[in-house]
């Protein structure tokens, strides 16, 4: 059965509702073991400073915090002299009484990247008390999490997005799992059952169904579970889950972030590995998540491609290229739909990747080799540095970088803040951005000139081709909350 749009639009809308409940949940969290929940209560009106003099911490991650309850529209924020002053609203006031719901789920969080690690094969062992107590926690959520059925204005509302929340801290890393394991091509697809027979390998497949039947999303009949059709959208979208899920390491350390060590965005385990993401998670679902956008990058690239051969640049260069999947997209479309695919043996189209962590960069160049792709090259880059690219791509490859189209795809964003050189003061660009670094705040009339000097260095390197973007922008909280 196809669902209507007006049916697509409110499992998406459900879905992001879920992944606000990580965000959300895992801040209450943290703020109620501070007792800075207690004090937001008592005083209904306060500044950042007056928590920072009351509880410490570090200032740039929790203006971000508390961000993110004003997004949730339990916060409201004003100027006065100069100092933003929050405000509990009708609606904080009813959540906040609430924040104890966000205690055990959020407390579960380190068993649910076990559960994913088990899953998809990694060798971890589950507890009976980590299965008891996700157990428990599935029959809360059938319970509605034990919150009153009301149908009270600001009272319905709160309950309303709380459920959401807490069904999305079981909801989002379940389904990513799944995704990731395959799970989904294990259906019939005339069907849509899957038998618990099918995987002697992995357990507990009812109680992992049975928080998506609690969405709707699946039903048991028999020995059997069965994708509903709002189920079988749900999971052809899982992958929207999966960017914020890669960062429940870091979730589960918050307090850490907001209140202790502001540096813990930059440990690595033994291996070398980071331990605030778990990387390879973030790698799959940002290249799914990207698709969308990636069709009109597309079309921008036949345009160009479609060019006089002495017009078009020798390749492309991919700042940030995750697993490789957008160079090969772009390979192919230029390969198939362009002038420049019909005479490739001619004028061969060099592929460059880079990127500053090692695990894309192994991603990449196997996604490269496996797309039978000739004349590419995958090597470190940093963002932030485009000379030393430049540099290394023409002394190791003899190849100019201003030679090929420049392009990324969210990564501008997430570069690692440099002060400005030169006065921010006189920047006309205004943002309503939340902005820090290292744990302390950046002004963001600096963070614009940061941009602009950032952009500025890559100058040189685009101006004969070119500098292809996406990215994330942001809107207001007042904006956000009046949209959930």
């Amino acid at each position: 059965m196809q669902l209507l749009q007006d049916e697509r639009k409110y499992l998406m809308a459900k879905m992001f509702r879920h992944l606000d409940g990580i965000a959300t949940g895992c801040t209450i969290k943290a703020l109620m073991e501070q007792k800075v929940i207690n004090f937001i209560e008592d005083n209904q009106q306060f500044t950042l400073s007056e928590i920072l003099h009351k509880f410490g911490g570090n200032a740039g991650y929790l203006n971000v915090g508390l961000r993110i309850l004003e997004n949730q529209g339990w916060l409201e924020t004003k100027l006065d002299i100069g100092e933003k002053v929050y405000q509990l609203t009708s609606t904080g006031t009813i959540a906040l009484e609430l924040a104890y719901c966000y205690q055990a789920p959020v407390d579960f969080i380190p068993v649910m990247i076990r559960i994913h690690n088990w899953i998809i094969g990694k060798d971890v062992t589950l507890s009976d008390q980590d299965v008891s107590i996700l157990k428990n926690l599935i029959e809360q959520s059938r319970r509605k999490w034990d919150l009153p059925n009301v149908d009270e204005g600001d009272y319905s509302q709160v309950y309303s997005q709380i459920i959401y929340h807490l069904d999305g801290l079981l909801v989002a890393p379940i389904m990513v799992s799944l995704a990731m394991k395959n799970v989904w091509n294990n259906f019939k697809q005339e069907t849509q059952q899957f038998s618990s027979k099918l995987d002697d390998n992995v357990k507990y497949w009812d109680i992992f169904f049975e928080i998506l039947a609690l969405q709707n999303w699946m039903i048991k009949e028999s020995e059997y579970w069965r994708l509903t059709p709002q189920g079988l959208f749900a999971v052809s979208k899982a992958y929207a889950y999966g960017v914020t899920v890669s960062y429940l390491p870091l979730f589960a350390q918050l307090k850490e972030l907001l209140f202790g060590d502001a540096d813990i965005l930059s440990r690595k385990n033994l291996d070398g590995h980071e331990t605030h993401v778990d990387r390879m998670m973030n790698i799959w679902a940002s290249s799914r998540s990207h698709k969308t956008y990636s069709e009109q990058v597309k079309k921008i690239i036949v345009e160009i491609f479609n060019k006089p051969l002495a017009e078009q640049p020798l390749g492309i260069a991919e700042m940030g290229c995750g697993d490789g999947t957008l160079l090969k997209d772009i390979y192919e479309v230029i390969k198939e739909k362009t002038i420049r695919g019909k005479v490739l043996a001619e004028y061969p189209l060099i592929i460059v990747g880079a990127d500053y962590n090692q695990v894309s960069l192994e991603t990449t160049r196997q996604t490269l080799e496996n797309a039978e792709i000739p004349n590419y090259v995958v090597l470190f880059g940093n963002i932030n540095d485009p000379d030393k690219l430049a540099k290394q791509l023409w002394h190791k490859h003899d190849i100019r970088l201003q030679d090929l189209l420049s392009i990324r795809a969210f990564i501008d964003h997430n570069r690692h803040y440099q002060e400005p050189k030169s006065s921010s003061m006189s920047c006309s660009i205004k943002s309503t951005g939340t902005f820090a670094c290292q744990g302390k705040m950046i002004p963001n009339h600096q963070l614009i000139q940061n941009l602009i000097e950032h952009l500025k260095s890559w100058r040189f390197y685009v101006e004969k081709f070119g500098l292809l973007i996406l990215e994330l922008n942001i809107i207001p909280p007042k904006l956000v909350a009046k949209s959930l």
